[in-house]
């Protein structure tokens, strides 16, 4: 069985030790099996540390794996330093498309804490044999609270559902 791109793309940039964690809604499905199936989300989000070696590794490995790369509405078929460094300086998203698989926004840097934060945080989940490196919960969740988009705010209120669904309940009392 061919694996999903995104797991491609993630095996790839573990092979070019690219220092990277999975944030956002998808890396939260790996927290929890049921909030996976009832959120889905349309892209995979993927935080590297922010450097210009980093960077050029991680777009190689994206390259490589059979990705489609741009920034903005321009394409990087074959970015140069300064094109490099301008996406570190002014924090652009790369998009990366493959033909058979979803989008995988490329970052450098989210929504509440700087990388090592995240980085510390990370957990690694296997997912068909490919090992994933995930932000922590507390750190994915506190983002989401600080992005404050509607997307976000049904997230979380889904997941807040979710929690009260699976918590113990009290026990009843027997009358006697």
């Amino acid at each position: 069985m061919k694996l999903p791109a995104h797991l491609r793309a993630l095996r790839a940039l573990r092979r070019a030790k690219v220092d990277c964690v999975m944030i956002g809604a998808m890396a939260l499905g790996h927290y929890s099996a049921e909030a996976s199936t009832m959120y889905q989300t349309g892209d995979c989000d993927i935080l590297v540390r922010p450097t210009l070696d980093i960077l050029k590794r991680a777009l190689a490995a994206l390259k490589k794996t059979g990705y489609d790369l741009s920034a903005g509405d321009e394409p990087l078929s074959r970015p140069d330093d300064m094109v490099l460094r301008r996406i570190l300086e002014r924090r652009i998203v790369v998009r990366a498309q493959a033909k058979d698989g979803m989008p995988i926004d490329l970052l450098t840097e989210a929504i509440g804490f700087p990388f090592e934060v995240w980085w510390k945080s990370r957990r690694y989940f296997s997912t068909e044999g490919v090992q994933v490196a995930c932000a922590g919960l507390e750190e994915i969740l506190q983002s989401k609270r600080k992005a404050d988009r509607p997307k976000d705010r049904a997230l979380l209120a889904m997941l807040d559902a979710l929690a009260r669904d699976v918590s113990p309940k009290p026990r009843a009392r027997r009358k006697r």
